[in-house]
């Protein structure tokens, strides 16, 4: 591995959370939670920094060093940490960018108290790693990475033997009632054969998230937007059960209550489904048909 790529990962991050930063000051509302995001990103910021000046002055056959370098491997602590910062960043700043209507809801704090833990959780976790790695043991930062690894091999594993469950399926079939494939595949045995083959084969292979919903304005009451976003989550979740596990953890909190979840918590599994994917596509057919009155 390129004994670069900590330190250039590094460096990125620090400057994105100057950025970001900035933004939380800007922002109103939810101070507490602002606050708290804020001084857990700069703690974790002056770590890293602490961090890339200890691997300037160590040497590369040091086993410390070369175990340091596994922080910054594709898809590993600093790179998902990194994530969730551009994450962050994107909320923050997406409705500014929307134009000079939307400038005063640009100011407001967006997140649920949902989407701070899982920011919250995400920054902890490279924390505690960077923590371990300027303690210059490379046995434990190597027993602390194993660790980290096999917790999430363990997700893994457990989402795909969920895959051919029964369980799975009551799990989405109690998010969403609809089954807007049905639909699709009524539609699509009326087309002319091979139609569309093109656009399917160029994302063959790909990790493309694809959900399609059909409005009709007589079926306006089961309509609303907390039903069409689970709708669309529960066809991504079932294209991708290995993204599931936002959902699984949605039933777990409900199903005993005999409750459902709230619009912001379907919304909130769904962006965290939807970062999983490298690009998803949600196509809407009748938009007009759907009621305006919950904000849909």
């Amino acid at each position: 591995m390129d004994p670069l790529r900590v330190t250039a990962s590094i460096i990125a991050i620090v400057q994105l959370t100057s950025v970001i930063i900035v933004c939380l000051n800007d922002v109103k509302g939810a101070s507490k939670d602002r606050a708290l995001c804020a001084i857990e990103i700069l703690n974790v910021s002056s770590l890293l920094v602490t961090l890339m000046y200890r691997l300037d002055e160590a040497s590369s056959n040091d086993g410390w060093y070369m175990e340091v370098q596994a922080l910054a491997a594709a898809n590993g602590p600093i790179n998902q940490y990194r994530s969730a910062l551009e994450q962050l960043q994107s909320k923050l700043t997406s409705t500014a960018s929307s134009g000079l209507k939307k400038v005063s809801s640009a100011l407001t704090w967006k997140f649920s108290k949902g989407e701070v833990t899982n920011i919250l959780t995400r920054i902890e976790r490279l924390k505690s790693l960077t923590q371990i790695a300027l303690e210059m043991d490379h046995f434990k930062l190597s027993q602390a990475l194993k660790k980290d690894t096999t917790v999430i091999t363990s997700t893994v594993r457990s989402l795909q033997e969920m895959q051919d469950s029964r369980q799975y399926r009551v799990i989405t079939d109690w998010l969403s009632s609809t089954e807007f494939p049905a639909q699709q595949s009524d539609f699509i045995s009326r087309r002319q054969e091979g139609t569309g083959l093109w656009f399917k084969k160029a994302f063959q292979g790909d990790n493309v998230g694809v959900a399609y919903i059909y409005c009709n304005y007589k079926r306006r009451e089961t309509q609303t937007a907390t039903d069409l976003l689970a709708a669309i989550l529960k066809q991504l979740v079932q294209e991708r059960p290995l993204y599931g596990e936002p959902v699984a953890t949605l039933h777990k909190q409900h199903a005993d209550r005999r409750t459902g979840p709230s619009l912001d918590e379907i919304r909130t599994a769904l962006n965290s489904v939807l970062n999983s994917y490298s690009k998803a596509y949600i196509i809407i057919d009748a938009l007009d048909e759907c009621t305006d009155s919950d904000g849909t």
